[in-house]
C-alpha cells in the first residue's frame, strides 16, 4: 500500500476508534460528576491524578521506543513485546511502592488516600502491559487490531461500572473494573499476535531487555516528567483549594481531554511511517513533516474554536447549573489544543529522527514553566490559573519542539507550514473577537440558562474568515488536496514510491 495511504488509513482508523471509544467511556464520568456530585468526582479525579502520574515511569518509555523498534524490524516483534514487557512490569511495581510511599505523606483524608491506593496497586501493572502490547501493534501498524479490541472492551468497561455503581456499589468499583479493562485488551492483543503475526513467539534475551531500558531511559526521563507536571494542577488544586475543586476543574478540561485522546491516535499512526522515511530519504522526511505540521494546524484550529464557542452549552446541558465554574476552564483551556497537536507532531519527528535525549530538555522546561506558573497562579485565581498555567505550557512546549526540529532533525519550512496558517488563524480570531465584544441579547433556553448568541454569530463569521484566509494566501496547495484525495482511491490504484 502507498505509504501516504496508509498513513492516513491508519491515523483515521484509529481517530474513528478513540472517538467511539471516548464517546462511550464519556458516560462514566459523566455519571460520577452529575450523580454522585463534585465531592465524589474530585475524589475519583484525584486518584486517576496518581494513577497517570505513575503510568509514566510504570511504562519506562518503552510505549514511544517500542513503535520505532518493531517498524524498523517487525521479524522480532514478540522479543521487542516480551523484553519490554519485563521492563514495563519491574517498573510498574517498583512505582507503584514508591507511589504508596510519597502518598502517606501527603496526608490527603482518609477516603481519598484508600482510593488512590487501590488505583495504584490495580490499575498500574496492568495498564503498562497493556500499553506496551498496543505499542507493538502500532509499530506493525496493523491500527485494525487496536479496532477490533479497544471498542468492545470499552463497551463492556462502561456498563457495567454504570451497572455496579446504580447497584450500591462505591466509587472504589471503578478502579477495580478498569484494571480488568486492561487486563482484557492485554491478553486479547496476545491472542490477536499468536493467531495472526507469522513466527511471533516471546522469546526472552537479557542482552535486548538491558538494551531496551537503557535505551529508554530519555524517553522514561520525558515522559515521567512530562505527565508529573501536567498533574501538577489538580495536586495544587486539591491541597490549595479543596477536593471539590478538582471536580470543577476536570470537569472542564474534560472535553478537551477527550481531543488529547485523538493525539496519540493520529501520531501513532504517523510515527511508523516517519521512522522508516528518516532512514531513507532526509529531503522527503522534511518535506513529510512541514506539510503534517501545516495540515495539523488548519485542521484542529477550527475545533478547538468550536469548543471555545459552545462552551456554555456544552457544560451547562451536559453536567448542570452546578459544575458552570467550569466555563470558563474550558475555554481557557482550549486555547492549548492547537499548539499541543502540532507539538506533539515535532516531539514525534525527533524521536524519528534519534534525537530523543533532546525532548529531555524540552520537558525540563516545560515542567519548570508549569511549576512556576501554578505556584503563581492557583493560590490567586484557582480553577481559571490552573486552565492559565496548562495552555501557556503547551505554547511554550511548542516552541521549543519547533526549535530543535528545525535544528536537528528537520528542514521545517516556517513560511508554509507556519508562518501563513498563523496569519489566517489571527484573521479569523480578530474576527471572532470583534463579533463577541458586540454582546448580543442572550437568550434564556429551557434547562440551561442564558446564552449568549454573539459567540455562534462569531463563529460561523469567523470560520468563513478562516477559509477565505487560507485560499487567499495559498496556505492550502494543490499538494495538500492530492494528499487528502488520495483516500479516494483503491489500494491497487497507488503508484509506487
Amino acid at each position: 500500500m502507498n505509504p501516504v495511504l496508509r498513513v492516513l488509513k491508519n491515523s483515521t482508523a484509529l481517530s474513528l476508534t478513540v472517538l467511539l471509544e471516548r464517546a462511550i467511556t464519556f458516560f462514566l464520568p459523566w455519571y460520577v460528576a452529575r450523580v454522585m456530585g463534585s465531592e465524589v468526582y474530585g475524589g475519583y479525579s484525584t486518584a486517576m491524578t496518581f494513577v497517570v502520574i505513575g503510568s509514566g515511569f510504570a511504562y519506562w518509555g518503552l510505549d514511544q521506543l517500542l513503535p520505532r523498534e518493531v517498524a524498523r524490524d517487525r521479524g522480532r516483534a514478540g522479543a521487542f513485546l516480551a523484553n519490554a514487557g519485563v521492563v514495563g512490569g519491574a517498573a510498574s511495581i517498583l512505582t507503584a511502592v514508591v507511589m504508596i510511599v510519597v502518598v502517606h505523606f501527603l496526608r490527603y483524608p482518609t477516603d481519598v488516600r484508600n482510593l488512590i491506593y487501590l488505583g495504584i496497586v490495580c490499575i498500574l501493572l496492568p495498564r503498562a502491559e497493556a500499553t506496551l502490547c498496543e505499542a507493538a501493534v502500532n509499530g506493525l501498524e496493523r491500527m485494525e487490531w487496536i479496532v477490533a479490541v479497544r471498542f468492545p472492551v470499552a463497551l463492556a468497561r462502561v456498563v457495567g461500572s454504570i451497572f455496579l455503581l446504580s447497584r450500591g456499589f462505591g466509587i472504589q468499583v471503578l478502579l477495580v473494573v478498569l484494571a480488568v479493562y486492561h487486563l482484557s485488551m492485554c491478553g486479547l492483543y496476545l491472542l490477536i499476535f499468536n493467531r495472526f503475526v507469522p513466527g511471533f513467539r516471546l522469546h526472552f534475551d537479557r542482552l535486548l531487555m538491558r538494551t531496551l531500558a537503557i535505551q529508554a531511559i530519555p524517553l522514561v526521563m520525558t515522559i515521567s516528567i512530562g505527565e508529573t507536571s501536567k498533574q501538577l494542577d489538580r495536586v495544587f488544586l486539591s491541597k490549595l483549594w479543596e477536593v471539590g475543586s478538582v471536580g470543577i476543574y476536570s470537569t472542564g478540561i474534560m472535553l478537551v481531554q477527550v481531543m488529547y485522546m485523538l493525539a496519540p491516535a493520529i501520531m501513532n499512526a504517523l510515527y511508523p511511517a516517519l521512522s522508516r522515511v528518516y532512514l531513507g530519504a532526509r529531503e522527503r522526511f522534511s518535506r513529510l513533516v512541514s506539510q503534517l505540521f501545516k495540515l495539523l494546524f488548519v485542521g484542529i484550529f477550527p475545533i478547538a474554536l468550536t469548543i471555545i464557542t459552545f462552551a456554555d452549552l456544552a457544560i451547562l446541558l451536559v453536567f448542570g447549573q452546578e459544575y458552570a465554574p467550569s466555563i470558563a476552564v474550558l475555554r481557557i483551556y482550549a486555547l492549548g489544543i492547537v499548539p499541543s497537536f502540532v507539538a506533539r507532531l515535532m516531539y514525534r519527528t525527533i524521536l524519528a529522527s534519534n534525537n530523543e535525549r533532546l525532548t529531555v530538555r524540552i520537558v525540563l522546561v516545560n515542567s519548570v514553566t508549569i511549576l512556576l506558573l501554578n505556584g503563581l497562579l492557583i493560590p490567586r485565581f484557582g480553577v481559571r490559573g490552573a486552565a492559565v498555567s496548562a495552555a501557556c505550557t503547551e505554547l511554550v512546549g511548542l516552541v521549543q519542539n519547533l526549535f530543535y526540529v528545525s535544528r536537528r532533525a528537520a528542514r521545517f519550512d516556517f513560511d508554509r507550514a507556519l508562518l501563513r496558517p498563523v496569519a489566517c488563524v489571527l484573521a479569523s480570531v480578530l474576527v471572532y473577537l470583534g463579533i463577541v465584544q458586540l454582546k448580543l441579547p442572550a437568550t434564556r433556553i429551557t434547562l440551561i440558562g442564558l446564552v449568549e448568541w454573539s459567540f455562534p454569530l462569531a463563529w460561523i463569521v469567523s470560520l468563513a474568515m478562516f477559509v477565505v484566509a487560507l485560499v487567499a494566501s495559498r496556505t492550502i496547495t494543490r499538494q495538500d488536496l492530492a494528499l487528502l484525495s488520495i483516500t479516494r482511491r483503491r489500494p491497487g490504484q497507488d503508484k509506487p514510491e
